[in-house]
């Protein structure tokens, strides 16, 4: 390979790199690059911070010559676990192929054109020695993971957080251990002009955010909101540590970005080398012309147009569609797509007002602004300042909004780009509604249980009474009843028993004393529940009902009116009383 030797004084490269900060999204974190104890070697090293999958919590240095940039060792440092070496060490060396060397070209490379060192030769030999093949490797990884429904974590305790979160009975926790081979993943390139990819690639490019096109659904119960390409095809992006383990056997890419204005630096350079220059260039071809004979995606921003086949080959391009599914999908392609712009629509944001999604979005990453506040003003069914509504109550208010407020901002957020705060609404919405619903169906199924066992209750003791059991309320102590059976007193309540223990001792005298009537219980002794017509006060006078045995007011909209007889018509009418149905036993 040639040396690359960019900076000539190692005291000038330290002195150039100070303000330099290396990053490549959340799961790495390098500090400052270090010299070592030969002050006068070549040699440097860079302490990076790894929290990956496989790695977390590890430091490593990483050693290379910083004139030649060839790696010369990568070590473990630190307290972090020993496990995973050399899926570790792979993480560091990706880390120093995909940012370390590139930064440090892109800081120097103006200096190299003027020390006249074969700039563009010299980045291809770096790009050609870097480059990220699909391998995949006969080593065996063992990884245990603790799902909760379609939720997957690295660690119990992750699991644990989670379910106290929502709610959920750490019972739900279920630990999944899975031998799996390691391999890396293609990295391929796009242009954030792209139709199909704008809005999605420039949040996850601007955001640091690894972005992954593959089919789906994810290995074992990891899901994500992605986007269709056709032919079963989907994009999404996110953390790579957070979905490594699922992606890797997918037929999934790394994207990166190239924009135009990459290309036409990079086609620049190369009219430099020619000896010529990109004015006199661009005299004979346009710039897209250009790029497509380097196989380049160059895309002219003025064009609203962008043909269904040329869709087919970007995503081709970018390792979306195999050869086949390409063939196919260009047959089936004979009309070209116009997209259509409506001039008076406009996009809100907030306060502010702007003529393109592209403006307000840029503003929102400007001002870290959620974009899912971005609205169009020929929205069918929200409104800017309900939008505004919805995210006040869903900030200050969290799982306290209203039932029909999540329902609608949920569905809201549902249809919008997929985008991180997106993503973070959606599925808090998504938990917080099914956790209302299931509480509420909980609630309704143990109020139909108590209203069933409660005219239960009454129907026996009715059917007791017909049979001899007397009922005694104290005088004096009006919350004390007693109750007698040929004589005996066979129980005693105070009113403060809970409904429980009252149905439970209603139970115990008749199986006690009235079994032997339980087939005329059943097949003869029939009660009338009646619904209320508006809802229930004391006024009401229904205790006067003839044959009135039990009046719930929580059941049904209004209350119920359970009575051993049929009511008539007028009776009907007097108390507000609607429908009726005999009560089985």
């Amino acid at each position: 390979m040639t040396t690359i030797q960019l900076v000539p004084q190692k005291k000038a490269f330290f002195q150039d790199m100070n303000n330099i900060t290396f990053s490549y999204g959340e799961g790495y974190k390098a500090f400052d690059i270090y010299n070592v104890d030969n002050y006068n070697s070549d040699i440097v090293y860079v302490e990076l911070f790894l929290n990956v999958a496989y790695a977390s919590n590890q430091t490593v240095h990483i050693h290379f010559n910083y004139k030649t940039l060839e790696l010369v060792k990568i070590k473990l440092v630190g307290t972090g676990s020993r496990r995973n070496q050399e899926t570790k060490k792979q993480h560091a060396e990706a880390f120093f192929n995909k940012v370390i060397i590139p930064t440090i070209i892109e800081r120097y490379h103006e200096k190299a054109i003027v020390m006249n060192y074969d700039y563009n030769k010299q980045v291809n030999e770096v790009a050609a020695s870097i480059e990220v093949n699909e391998v995949t490797s006969n080593k065996q990884e063992e990884t245990t993971s603790y799902n909760v429904g379609n939720r997957a974590f690295n660690t119990h305790k992750e699991a644990v957080t989670y379910c106290d979160s929502v709610d959920y009975e750490y019972n739900m926790i279920e630990e999944s251990k899975q031998t799996e081979p390691t391999h890396n993943m293609n990295t391929v390139t796009i242009n954030p002009l792209s139709d199909s990819f704008n809005t999605h690639m420039m949040e996850a490019y601007s955001k640091g955010y690894t972005v992954v096109c593959a089919q789906r659904p994810l290995n074992g119960l990891q899901t994500w909101q992605g986007n269709s390409l056709g032919n079963g095809i989907y994009f999404a992006y996110g953390n790579m540590s957070d979905y490594a383990k699922g992606w890797e056997f997918l037929d999934a890419s790394i994207v990166t970005i190239q924009t135009n204005e990459d290309i036409i630096k990079l086609i620049t350079n190369m009219c430099i080398e020619e000896g010529t220059t990109i004015e006199e260039v661009l005299q004979d071809s346009t710039m897209k012309e250009i790029a497509e004979s380097l196989e380049l995606n160059y895309i002219n921003q003025s064009d609203n147009v962008l043909p269904e086949t040329l869709k087919i080959i970007e995503a081709h391009n970018t390792g979306l569609l195999s050869n086949n599914d390409m063939n196919e999908s260009i047959k089936q392609s004979e009309v070209v797509t116009t997209i259509e712009y409506d001039e008076n629509e406009t996009y809100h944001l907030y306060k502010n007002t702007f003529s393109t999604y592209k403006e307000a979005y840029n503003y929102s990453l400007k001002y870290n602004i959620p974009d899912t506040m971005i609205i169009s003003s020929n929205h069918p069914t929200m409104t800017n300042e309900r939008l505004q509504e919805l995210e006040k109550e869903y900030v200050f208010s969290k799982h306290k909004m209203s039932y029909d407020n999540m329902k609608e901002y949920f569905n809201y957020i549902s249809v919008l780009p997929v985008s991180l705060d997106q993503e973070e609404r959606y599925y808090k919405l998504r938990d917080w509604i099914n956790r209302y619903e299931y509480k509420e169906h909980t609630k309704k199924e143990r109020e139909e249980k108590q209203h069933k066992e409660n005219i239960d209750t009454a129907k026996r003791l009715s059917f007791m009474v017909s049979k001899g059991l007397i009922i005694k309320h104290a005088t004096k102590n009006y919350g004390f009843t007693e109750y007698y059976f040929n004589g005996s007193k066979v129980w005693s309540w105070y009113s403060g028993i809970s409904t429980i223990k009252y149905n439970e001792a209603i139970h115990n005298i008749f199986n006690q004393y009235f079994s032997q009537y339980e087939n005329e219980y059943q097949t003869n002794y029939t009660l009338y529940e009646y619904e209320l017509s508006q809802p229930y006060n004391i006024d009401m006078n229904l205790n006067e009902l003839e044959g009135c045995i039990y009046i719930d007011n929580k059941s049904s909209i209004n209350g119920t009116v359970v009575t051993n007889r049929k009511l008539t018509s007028q009776e009907l009418n007097e108390y507000k009383l609607i429908t009726n149905k005999a009560v089985s036993a």
